[in-house]
């Protein structure tokens, strides 16, 4: 009675699946049926199936698995070891097991219940290709990338000639086939799957979950060599726009694509847009009281980091001065990323021709520093070059030199001896030239050399 009173709430959108509510109902209801039928009478069973499910949905794991470890005892004594409710209630163990982590079990849980449903059910039901899903999902986490590849195929490939392109089975397995090309570094195979899956995932679940879709796809543009840089950008603002749309700007998950958007504008060079969009972000994370606390400091640093290296000392000064007295609020004035603060505003006072400055912050990082060796050992060498560099101007000057030129040149370098490598792995002249494919000239060998040369007298 209690059970049934709890669904019919339920079906009047009074409790939904996973709260507290739904819980006592269904705890009330195992009471019951146990004082009525018994531990182990179907009905009894069922009821304990039904809370296990409403405790794994409200993250109560431990519970849910003793429940269900019960259920699978109850249905073995009922002689139902064959009975379709034994492989769901596996496959239910399965995915319990695989939110705990405990991954072997997982795996071992999720074989038993692909068997057992796929004995009883057809290939194309929804409940074997959803177990088969899974169990593809755990391979990947116990890094059984091929295996994993293998299901997730058979499970596209009769989710497609069985369902539409545009139903949950198939757009999952699409995600799931394309996460594991990923983790294979298959990149081209990943790109074939996602750009056009992001229409059919904005068409079935909204603009909001495609972006889960966008992103990795943003990832896979990423990924590949040289990137894919301005598909990825593009695509991020989509991203971004979305999200500020529906949350607003101030938003954790608007921020988050933001910050990575900003990433990308830098590595193309586009240092306004990076500084105009970090400075949107340091809008947000000042909050309403416009205090300088930590979360802004870290996107004042970025801006102060833009304004450096395009040689706008003053204004990189003036946001590191405010990091610093923020830090010193924070962390106190002898704490290391205090210290780190100090000797990144010491280098920018370095660069403003304050050199007594610049050698007395630090001087106090490394101080800091020493009396850590043990954690701080990188930073306390950092220090000391500084310092050394302060001391030696013509030295600095050199390394200042090499520090401008490079990362053009090693971006370049690389591009170069991916070309070299493809056009020794193909059947290809090297005397040839052919960008589209990959294929080194002469000339270009020569600038392979000639760069290595150039990198390594600097590195002296």
């Amino acid at each position: 009675m209690l059970r049934k009173a709890g669904r019919l709430e339920d079906a009047q959108g009074v409790w939904v699946t996973g709260s507290p509510q739904r819980r006592i109902w269904e705890e009330g209801a195992v009471e019951l049926y146990e004082l009525v039928y018994g531990d182990t009478h179907m009905k009894t069973l069922h009821a304990k199936r039904s809370l296990a499910e409403t405790c794994q949905s409200v993250g109560d794991h431990e519970t849910a698995a003793k429940l269900l470890q019960s259920v699978l005892e109850g249905l073995e004594q009922q002689d139902a070891g064959s009975h379709l409710e034994v492989y769901r209630v596996i496959r239910i163990a399965a995915s319990v097991a695989f939110q705990q982590e405990e991954y072997n079990d997982a795996r071992n849980f999720g074989e038993r219940a692909l068997r057992g449903l796929s004995s009883i059910l057809p290939a194309h039901d929804r409940e074997v290709l959803r177990a088969s899903a899974e169990l593809a999902r755990t391979y990947s986490q116990l890094e059984l990338y091929a295996d994993a590849e293998l299901l997730q195929k058979d499970v596209l490939k009769t989710a497609k000639a069985t369902l539409k392109e545009s139903d949950e089975v198939t757009l999952r397995a699409t995600m799931a086939l394309a996460e594991t090309h990923v983790s294979r570094k298959q990149y081209t195979e990943a790109t074939q799957l996602l750009e056009p899956a992001i229409a059919l995932f904005q068409e079935v679940y909204g603009e909001v979950r495609a972006t889960e879709t966008m992103i990795l796809l943003v990832k896979v543009y990423m990924s590949q060599f040289p990137p894919r840089l301005s598909e990825a950008i593009e695509l991020q603002k989509q991203v971004v726009n979305i999200l500020i749309e529906n949350f607003g700007e101030d938003h954790t998950l608007a921020l988050m694509e933001m910050e990575y958007l900003v990433e990308f504008y830098e590595k193309q060079n586009r240092l306004r847009e990076a500084e105009d969009l970090l400075r949107q972000i340091l809008k947000s994370r000042r909050g309403q009281d416009k205090k300088t606390n930590i979360e802004a400091c870290k996107v004042m640093r970025n801006i102060a980091k833009i304004q450096y290296n395009q040689r706008r000392y003053e204004d990189a000064m003036c946001l590191e001065v405010e990091c610093l007295d923020a830090y010193i609020e924070e962390y106190g004035s002898n704490s290391a990323r205090t210290a780190n603060m100090k000797l990144s505003l010491a280098a920018t006072f370095y660069q403003l021709e304050n050199k007594a400055q610049a050698k007395a912050l630090a001087e106090e990082a490394a101080a800091v520093f020493v009396e850590d060796l043990e954690n701080c050992a990188e930073d306390y060498q950092k220090a000391l070059a500084f310092l050394d560099q302060i001391q030696n101007p013509v030295k600095n000057q050199v390394k200042m030199v090499y520090q401008e030129f490079k990362e053009p040149i090693m971006t370049e370098l690389d591009i170069l001896k991916y070309k070299w490598h493809r056009s020794r792995s193909g059947d290809y002249h090297r005397d040839r030239v052919d960008d589209g494919d990959g294929i080194v000239s002469q000339v270009e060998m020569t600038l392979i050399k000639g760069m290595s040369n150039v990198l390594g007298f600097f590195r002296k």
